[in-house]
């Protein structure tokens, strides 16, 4: 199972987000706050598409490329009462084969999340909806433990919500996240590990075990405590090790595992010292191996790799197709088993596709079929199968979801 991830505008990597008005639509206003490092990566558009997916605009740059196609199989995922404007996204796939999404209900016009089963089918009682709220999915564990956000329309913030596996869908609030909270990872204890939001728009790390006990952690030495700023949980193993970033005051990140409760910060090589720039780890595994972002000094992204050994041995990765302009190149590793690797990539032209590397180095570019000049996306999640999963937005930069099989 995997994890974890994003879409990419130069503006959130600068740490703002820009919500565009839709006309005819009254929404009430949300708290968005303005992120830097891993979180705008994972969740800028997740924040604010629900006021924007109606604006149906291709992106104004062709692709620089296509990736060469292979043989492998695609299917496409599209939620049978997907709104046509918006259809659906998928996030996670377990080890079984179950898929974690969201899809605009056509009937409500609300955000739904959903699982659906490897054979194809979105059984009712896995539609998830938190009253009459806008309610996302992201990622699942082996034991179909879900979990997502909500927008609270009556307070105005986003908030988590997590399935178990018996089927109970719980939403829920970190006591101190006055600002909201989301969620980023589940690992196969039920463990939920995630961000809140403090008055000051900084985010601090929490926990929620399976039996509902939330955990306020302590931040990161360096963190700062302005607005975007504080320490950013995003993975978690089984062992409850946690992975993720902080923001310091000067606004650049640096990367961080923290074991028996101690926090190890870290910097890959290459990373930039400066505001918008830095290090973020995005997943750490059983074994210790930890996978992740640089942000260099011209603001171009690199993927990362360390190793577990005592000496930290780190790989580099970029995509051969990447750009290589402030904003552009290897969003990030986001997850690795065994040696093979996936994320995405940013070409010349801004525009967003999959990658994945196999235990050889070699790194195999891929867009699914139908894809436009939109891209394909959040390709943050697979499975022992080398099963990919993903979005991808069409000519009219409508949304399909869709799984990727050698």
């Amino acid at each position: 199972m995997s994890k974890t991830t994003k879409f990419v505008l130069a503006s959130l990597l600068l740490g703002s987000t820009l919500l565009l008005p839709v006309g005819g639509i009254a929404k009430p206003n949300i708290v968005h706050r303005g992120l830097r490092g891993m979180l705008p990566m994972r969740f800028g558009e997740q924040r604010a598409e629900r006021d924007t997916f109606r604006l149906r605009k291709p992106a104004v740059n062709p692709a620089a490329h296509r990736p060469t196609p292979h043989s492998a199989h695609y299917t496409i995922v599209d939620h049978p009462n997907g709104d046509p404007a918006y259809r659906t996204r998928v996030f996670g796939i377990n080890e079984a084969g179950v898929v974690s999404g969201q899809y605009v209900d056509t009937d409500d016009g609300t955000f739904h999340a959903f699982l659906r089963m490897p054979d194809g089918s979105y059984p009712a009682n896995l539609d998830i909806h938190i009253g009459n709220n806008d309610t996302f999915a992201l990622l699942l564990n082996d034991k179909n433990e879900v979990f997502g956000s909500y927008i609270d329309n009556d307070a105005g913030l986003e908030q988590p919500w997590v399935r178990t596996k018996n089927g109970a869908v719980i939403p829920f609030q970190v006591p101190d996240g006055t600002g909201g909270a989301i969620g980023q990872y589940i690992n196969n204890k039920g463990v939920l590990a995630g961000d809140y939001f403090d008055d000051n728009g900084a985010f601090h790390c929490f926990t929620r075990t399976r039996k509902g006990v939330i955990t306020e952690l302590p931040d990161a030495k360096n963190a700062g405590t302005g607005a975007g700023q504080g320490s950013q949980c995003v993975g978690i193993n089984e062992e409850g090790d946690l992975s993720g970033g902080i923001i310091d005051s000067n606004d650049n990140a640096t990367a961080f595992i923290r074991h028996d409760g101690n926090y190890e910060e870290f910097q890959a090589p290459g990373a930039g010292m400066g505001p918008g720039q830095g290090t973020t780890a995005a997943e750490i595994d059983d074994h210790g191996w930890v996978v992740g972002q640089v942000i260099d000094a011209n603001g171009v992204m690199h993927g990362f790799i360390r190793d577990p050994s005592p000496s930290h041995i780190f790989t580099i990765v970029n995509a051969p197709d990447a750009g290589t302009s402030p904003g552009q190149g290897t969003v990030a590793v986001e997850h690795r088993e065994a040696g093979w690797a996936i994320g995405e990539y940013i070409d010349s032209s801004g525009v967003s596709h999959g990658y994945y590397m196999k235990k050889n180095g070699k790194i195999v570019e891929f867009d699914p079929p139908g894809v436009g000049d939109a891209g394909t996306y959040f390709v943050i999640s697979s499975n022992k199968a080398h099963q990919i999963v993903g979005a991808f937005r069409d000519e009219n930069a409508v949304r399909h979801g869709f799984i990727r099989k050698p």
